[in-house]
């Protein structure tokens, strides 16, 4: 299937890096504010995050009408970034709230910013929370329940906060989250059985970098690894155990399994995974730029084939392309499903 428009650049067939209102350099995070449509983008090389206005989010090659983590739309401190409450360094992830705050993984500084009212925040505006860190300055390593290294994926479900944490091979719960003080602690961990842990592995209990983090409608938590090249099901997360198993998996046959592969049933480096209202499950194939669709993903038995394929025009094939068609090392995405709408961040696009 072929996608319905771009931003970023001004046509299918163009993939430049820039660092202006309509441009971007690596896009590996997107997200719609349920409380007004508009959009945001992680512009990760950019250490930036863009805001398109609800009705120019669905014009190709479109301009930004706001930036965070930047003064401006003109001011890029690429790659580097900075370290305060205004500035990021590389942003990967994003997630917008019912009540319209925008979280960020500010990957690079070890953090998650919150951001209320997200759609009305001027230019350069400063971040309202943090929590990996106890302020807004500091950037340390530590392995504790308070302690964040390298995020990635994020899921508001409800009140609740889930963190993908790719160096500590683990996802954070984190409840209550949006009334947590700066720096606070997760409450549950999983992919570790305490939060003092930090081993990667293969099994139903451990995780290998983490990725991507989606919560369905009924509780279940889908956790994409990126080196275990697969996604695993949570069923009844919030509830779980620290370090508790996982009830699931799609991409390998079955929890001992982590073969990279080109296959309808098997999967290659998979950096995201979200869900859509009808019971499908999307799992964003980055290592053979395509996403794989799963129907009634979870009543599907462990390894079982995907149904449908974006980016591909079958499951066999891996390849990059530049077209409305293919995709360049996608990264992760969203789905609208009050407008029916797939974003995809595609990164090497």
């Amino acid at each position: 299937m072929a996608a319905s428009g771009v931003l970023g650049q001004a046509d299918f067939v163009t993939a430049t890096t820039g660092a202006t209102a309509s441009t971007m350099n690596n896009a590996f995070g997107v997200a719609v504010d349920p409380t007004t449509g508009k959009l945001f983008v992680a512009d990760r090389n950019n250490s930036r995050v863009l805001r398109f206005s609800s009705a120019a989010k669905l014009v190709d090659g479109s301009a930004a009408e706001a930036v965070l983590g930047q003064p401006d739309l003109t001011t890029v401190t690429a790659n580097t970034g900075g370290i305060s409450a205004a500035t990021m360094n590389l942003p990967i992830r994003l997630f917008v709230d019912a009540s319209g705050r925008l979280w960020v993984s500010d990957y690079q500084n070890r953090r998650i910013l919150r951001f209320d009212g997200a759609s009305a925040k001027a230019n350069g505006a400063a971040a309202d929370g943090v929590l990996g860190q106890p302020d807004f300055v500091t950037n340390t390593l530590g392995t504790t329940g308070a302690k964040i290294s390298r995020p990635t994926g994020i899921f508001v479900d409800g009140t609740t906060l889930w963190v993908a944490e790719r160096d500590n091979h683990r996802v954070l719960r984190f409840d209550n989250a949006s009334a947590k003080a700066n720096g606070d602690a997760a409450d549950g961990v999983l992919g570790q059985p305490d939060f003092t842990t930090v081993t990667s592995g293969l099994s139903s209990t451990k995780m290998a970098e983490p990725f991507g983090v989606f919560v369905d409608a009924n509780g279940r938590l889908w956790v994409s690894e990126d080196v275990n090249s697969r996604v695993i099901r949570f069923d009844g997360a919030a509830a779980k155990a620290n370090g508790a198993a996982a009830d699931g998996v799609l991409g390998q046959p079955d929890f001992t399994t982590g073969t990279y592969s080109t296959t309808q049933s098997q999967t290659g480096n998979v950096r995201g995974v979200w869900g859509d209202g009808l019971g499908r499950i999307y799992a964003v194939d980055e290592g053979n730029s395509r996403i794989m669709i799963y129907n009634n993903a979870a009543s599907l038995a462990n390894g079982a084939n995907a149904d449908n394929v974006l980016g591909q025009a079958d499951f066999v094939t891996g390849t990059t392309a530049t077209t409305a068609t293919g995709f360049a090392f996608p990264n992760s995405m969203y789905i609208d499903n009050a407008n029916n709408t797939i974003w995809v961040a595609d990164a090497g696009n």
